[in-house]
């Protein structure tokens, strides 16, 4: 392990040796030969917007490449505000420190442990690029097989169709035994927009696997100092391996669930938004009605792309590039407007006489579009969990030990959609975000279940959905969305809205109300187990409602929100592990704080919760949480390098959390372990050159001052110490 870190330190020096050298220089900012030339001198933007199909017509920035509080935190449960506790490993299953209301549409399994790190297909985004764009980092931990990969890549294929990719790939075999974790989400589109603007088409596969060995936490009863000190070494409850026949060798967990997503959807847009613009034909160079002296040159700033007016009458279109001209004009013998897009050069060229001009589209073009979306899709889904190595004299799944060779769980589900929507969105005077939207739609969803033993089984889905935005000054927005069921689901609803109001300079203020009514899960209404019904539940309707209200200081640095959900019908595990349905209002006050300090280039990042749950019997929560960042930030070497020195603290106080039970996957009440305050500390240095960004961290140091085992989740502690480091780089081709 040890030559392997010196082999990559070594590797990330003479990388980054040659960045040190060339700040030691003065920029030649007249000869580009080489690569790491290109990558100094390339301008530290990234204009690059994007949208979801979702509503294309809203915009958002691709985020900076500043050195950020997750950056050197890429793993999906921690890179939030308010992160998420799993089971010690990169990839486990995840549960919410804080609560936080979910959002429920229709049917569901109730399989949701894996969704910190699944994907949509609503989720992938399409890109408004020229140039081919790309964002891929790695991170790697004490191992090679502790790595969590994500590339992001879009590129045209000509002037009408965008590609894009997203892949996300965590490898991580486990710090203790039995706890391999391999998940890859992989999705891809096409997007064809009409040259007129009037149709939108976006093809999009989507796939999330998931692989999860599970180990049913430590034995503590077993543990000796020796088998302590490494945790490899640690015994497990369920030490059962399974062989792999590719290896030849005992590298999976007996116990282990698998879950496989695919998706293909084709979602389409027509668009009516006034006449289109003429589409003018792009003049070949021998048509060209002018000729320019010899003596005429073209300064190197316009020989990039730009357009060039010649006078009022005779103008090339910016589809044509000045290269093509193969001319070079002198920049101060000609009189230039610097405000204009284009350059304009005096009418000494060519008579306006002689060129007649284009006619003139008089048509007024509509402020407001309407639109109709159709989405279609097909889903094939399933959930495995199996056990094929059970210890018959001391059975860990007790009662539910059915067999003693093995036990299994199985659902599969293929589901048939389609989502209509009409609606009109109204543009503002820039021509291209929206002041309002107001869409009404209709889903249908064709599921077949299986769940085994039982036979198919369908289920009709269908949901009215409405959805109003409304945004009559850049100060002040209204966002509201609400969807009705009927059918299998008829009486769940949602609605919900967000009011945001800003007030310049003094802050801003944003209130937020949602109400839900959504049926129980699968999985809480019934569960098999080897072909064996476990229980057959009848809940009622599980009834929820949020009102939030936060207030921010950017100039500050400070967010302070307030929040209540009130919980009825709420559906739990118990600690025997069966579902159970509470006929207690719960309620869940929470104030969050959020205050950023810095003097010079010292920073204090810090966000403080306190939240009370009525009824911790049923829904256990830690009453305070706390998460800070303390750091150095500034450039380095002559000012081309930004780097960053810092130490993470996160902690909160005692609670008795929930334990996991991998046969379900689900999360339950326990009353054998209370977990409380233990500041996890993570130390860190970024880096951060142009678009080139890399880490080096060491995770959990204050283990070194309490050699224990630490638990977020009980039975599951988290790794003695890590040292991660990762790379990022972003670019456009």
């Amino acid at each position: 392990m040890l030559e392997r870190f010196k082999f990559y330190f070594f590797f990330f020096f003479l990388f980054s040796l040659p960045a040190a050298l060339h700040s030691q220089a003065p920029v030649d900012t007249t000869k580009r030969d080489g690569l790491l030339q290109d990558i100094f001198q390339e301008p530290d933007s990234f204009k690059v917007t994007y949208f979801y199909i979702d509503n294309p017509k809203k915009l958002f920035h691709y985020s900076d490449t500043l050195l950020g509080n997750y950056f050197h935190q890429p793993q999906p449960s921690r890179s939030r505000d308010l992160e998420l506790i799993n089971l010690g490993n990169l990839g486990t299953p995840t549960q919410a420190l804080v609560f936080e209301p979910g959002f429920r549409k229709g049917f569901d399994v109730g399989l949701n442990q894996f969704d910190a790190y699944r994907r949509s297909t609503e989720e992938l985004a399409f890109y408004k690029i020229d140039n081919a764009f790309t964002d891929a980092s790695f991170a790697q931990g004490k191992t090679r097989d502790d790595q969590y990969l994500t590339t992001v890549f879009s590129r045209n294929f000509g002037d009408h169709i965008n590609f894009s990719l997203d892949l996300k790939k965590i490898n991580h075999a486990g710090v203790y035994k039995n706890q391999e974790s391999k998940h890859t989400t992989f999705a891809t589109g096409i997007w064809y927009h009409h040259p007129g603007g009037s149709y939108d088409g976006h093809l999009i596969i989507n796939n999330n696997g998931f692989f999860q060995g599970h180990n049913g936490g430590i034995d503590s009863t077993t543990l000796t100092p020796i088998n302590q000190s490494k945790e490899g070494l640690v015994p497990v409850r369920l030490e059962g391996t399974v062989t792999d026949p590719k290896v030849n060798s005992q590298t999976n967990a007996a116990a282990q669930s698998r879950y496989q997503s695919r998706e293909v959807a084709y979602a389409h847009y027509f668009t009516i938004g006034g006449p289109p613009k003429k589409r003018v034909k792009k003049p070949k160079k021998k048509d060209l009605p002018i000729s320019l002296p010899d003596s005429i040159s073209l300064p190197d700033s316009l020989l990039l792309g730009d357009s060039l007016l010649l006078n009022d009458s005779l103008q090339l279109n910016d589809s044509l590039l000045l290269d093509t001209l193969n001319l070079v004009l002198p920049i101060d013998s000609l009189p230039v407007d610097t405000s204009l897009a284009k350059t304009e050069i005096a009418d000494s060229l060519a008579n306006a006489e002689a060129t007649p001009s284009l006619p003139v589209d008089n048509r007024k073009v509509w402020k407001r579009d309407f639109q109709i979306y159709h989405k279609i899709s097909f889903n094939s889904s399933w959930y495995k969990f199996s056990d094929t190595k059970l210890a018959a004299t001391a059975p860990f799944y007790g009662t539910d030990q059915i067999h003693t060779k093995g036990l299994r769980y199985f659902i599969r589900t293929r589901t048939l959609e389609n989502t209509f929507r009409i609606g009109t969105s109204k543009k503002d005077t820039s021509n291209v975000q929206q002041k309002g939207r107001l869409e009404v739609g209709l889903i249908h969803r064709l599921i077949r279940l299986n769940q085994e033993p039982l036979d198919n089984v369908t289920v009709n889905n269908l949901l009215l959905t409405g959805t109003w935005n409304f945004a009559p000054t850049p100060q002040l927005s209204l966002q509201t969305y609400a969807h009705y069921g009927l059918w299998k689901n008829a009486g769940d609803y949602y609605v919900g809205g967000t009011l945001q109001i800003d007030f310049g300079k003094i802050g801003q203020f944003e209130a937020k109300a949602v109400q839900q009514h959504y049926s129980p899960t699968l999985v809480q209404s019934s569960m098999y187990i080897t072909s064996q019904k476990v229980w057959e539940n009848d809940f009622s309707k599980t009834f929820e409602t949020t009102l939030a209200a936060t207030y921010r200081i950017p100039a500050w640095g400070t967010e302070v929100s307030g929040q209540y959900h009130l919980l009825n019908n709420y559906i739990y595990f118990d600690l025997e592990t069966r579902p159970q349905q509470s006929n207690l209002g719960i309620n869940i006050p929470q104030v969050i704080v959020k205050q950023n300090l810095q003097w010079k280039n010292f920073h204090l990042d810090n966000i403080f919760t306190w939240q009370l749950s009525s009824a911790p019997e049923v829904l256990p929560l830690p009453n305070l949480y706390g998460k800070h960042s303390l750091y150095a930030e500034g450039k380095i070497f002559r000012k081309i390098m930004l780097a960053r020195l810092g130490i993470d603290f996160l902690w909160n106080s005692n609670y008795e959390p929930n334990a996991y039970q991998h046969l379900y996957g689900q999360f339950h009440l326990q009353n054998r372990e209370t977990l409380g305050f233990y500041p996890q500390a993570d130390v860190s240095f970024s880096m951060k050159v142009k678009t080139l960004r890399a880490f080096v961290k060491g995770e959990n140091v204050t283990r070194f001052l309490l050699d224990d085992f630490v638990y977020r989740t009980p039975d599951h502690p988290i790794p003695y110490f890590i040292l991660r480091f990762g790379l990022s780089w972003r670019f456009l081709n």
